[in-house]
Parts: C-alpha cells; structure tokens; sequence
C-alpha cells in the first residue's frame, strides 16, 4: 500500500502518471481520454471530474463539502464492475485550473477513503511537478497545505473511513456553503465555522443584498440573518479577525458571545502603517485568541 508513484508514461496512448495500485491520473481532456482508452480496447475507467467555475485557489475546491462529494463520486464509480479495472481521472477541461482542481481531489479521495500516508500523496505532486508536460502548474504550495489538512482531519477522525463523529452533515453543510443560503463553512466538524462579514442593509427588513461586482454577483447578509442561522446552527460565539462586528447587541440577543480580534497591528495604529512585525505579532495574538475561544466555546 506504500508504494511510492510511478514516473509519469504513456498509457492507453494518452499521457498519464500511476499514483496507487489501478488509480491513474491525466491531463487529458475526456474526449481524447475516453477516444485513447476505446482504442486500446483494454480495461479502464474514466472518472471525469467536473471542475466547471472552479479556481483551486477559490475556497470551494477547499469546502468539505465539495471533497466529500467528489470522494462519493469516486466510490460509486468503484463498483464490482469495474473491480479489475483501471480506474483513469482526468478533469473535464485542459486548462491549467482544471486539471488542478481534478488532481487535487483525486489525492484528497486517496487520503480520506483509500488511506494513502501523507508521503505518498506528496511523492504524486513531486512527480507531476517534475514532469516536462506539468511543469507549469505551479501551485505545489497550496496543494501540499490543503493535502496536509486533510490528512490531519483523518487522523483526528473527523473526515474519512474511521469517521465516528455524528457532528458533520454533508448535505446540510452542503446547502449553507451555498452564497445563496448564508456562504456557510464547516472547518472543524462540530467547532469551528467560516461565516461571511455581516452588512448593514440600507433597510432594516432588508436579509441580504446583491451586489454585481467585477467578480460577479456577490451576496451580503444584513447581521439579523447570519445571527439567527448561526443560533439555529448551535453556534455559540462569533470571532471578527477584520473589522469590528456591526450590530453586536443583535447576535447578543441570539445567544452568541461576540468577540472582535484585530490583526492589522496595534489598536493605536489605525492608519494600518506599524511596522510588519507589529503585524505579525498581531495576527499571532488574535490566532491565539481564536484557538482558546475554540476550545472553550461549547459549540461549533
């Protein structure tokens, strides 16, 4: 099972690296993989990898959520029937943040569902790096930090196989990571979320705001909404790592604890020009905060 992967080859006429026992990764498009693989006439299996609006520096190629589906996906695509077969993952586009974003959840199913040591699944991006054909892409840095916690949530049974924990709904933390219904992410099972900076609507009935932007359309939500979503998500304190929490009085009247950290530097330095240590000493004082809030806080 700890066998390193191979150096990338030819397979099936296609270009394509071995990363563990039948797993095969390309960076084919699905129509030349599926053409090349029809034309062997060999046993394969093409799991395409929808990677449709996706940027593997966008917090959704991150979301639980997302890796847990794709990571069913694949077990689905495992059946009896394809038992003895080689199992080939390309991403359905060519270009350089698709095949990024199938390759990054291909080692994501490989450390949750397969078991793959953390060494393996980083021996895969230094061969794929290495090879003349992949050169280019250059975002070992956030692949590597991204494998490296899901690597840790499996070891502390949050994610994965040995999952015990009752805390992570997929389908519920599927639908409030949607900006539609709140932009809502689970980081640690049961204990920490990811909630967007709440907005003062321009009027008090007023839930949320759409804005189009250069980005696209963006959802704002007023501080009523986000405190009762999070109430009714058992959270039991709210941390701002930016700017102070507009309206604290509305998420006090729903039973959450505010706590507002600054991380731009001293308070006294509100013109943002301190020094980059006194920065970096900032930031590490509010992670301080937020770590012991954490642990002491009784819910998510």
């Amino acid at each position: 099972r700890n066998q390193k992967p191979k150096t990338t080859c030819t397979k099936y006429g296609m270009v394509a690296m071995h990363v563990h026992g039948r797993f095969w990764f390309s960076s084919d498009g699905p129509k030349q993989a599926k053409s090349s693989v029809a034309a062997s006439e060999l046993p394969a299996h093409i799991v395409v990898v929808n990677t449709s609006s996706s940027r593997i520096d966008s917090p959704i190629c991150y979301h639980i959520a997302t890796i847990e589906s794709f990571c069913s996906m694949m077990e689905s695509s495992i059946t009896v029937r394809h038992e003895t077969r080689t199992i080939i993952v390309c991403a359905d586009s060519t270009n350089r943040n698709s095949v990024m974003y199938a390759l990054f959840h291909l080692g994501a199913f490989l450390i949750l569902r397969d078991e793959e040591p953390e060494k393996a699944i980083h021996s895969l991006f230094k061969i794929f790096s290495e090879n003349s054909k992949f050169s280019h892409y250059d975002q070992r840095e956030i692949l590597m930090a991204a494998w490296s916690a899901l690597h840790r949530a499996r070891e502390l049974h949050w994610l994965g196989p040995c999952n015990d924990s009752n805390d992570f709904d997929l389908e519920m933390s599927m639908h409030y990571a949607a900006e539609a219904n709140g932009n809502i992410h689970v980081v640690a099972p049961g204990k920490l979320m990811i909630a967007p900076f709440p907005r003062v609507m321009p009027d008090e009935s007023m839930s949320w705001l759409d804005t189009c932007g250069r980005t696209g359309l963006t959802r704002f939500f007023s501080p009523s909404f986000l405190a009762d979503l999070l109430a009714d998500l058992d959270v039991s304190a709210v941390a701002s790592v930016g700017d102070r929490t507009p309206s604290p009085d509305r998420f006090a009247a729903s039973g959450l604890d505010v706590h507002d950290m600054c991380v731009g530097g001293d308070d006294d330095d509100a013109d943002g020009s301190g020094s980059d240590l006194a920065c970096c000493q900032a930031l590490l004082r509010s992670l301080d905060r937020l770590l012991a809030l954490s642990r002491a806080a009784p819910g998510p």
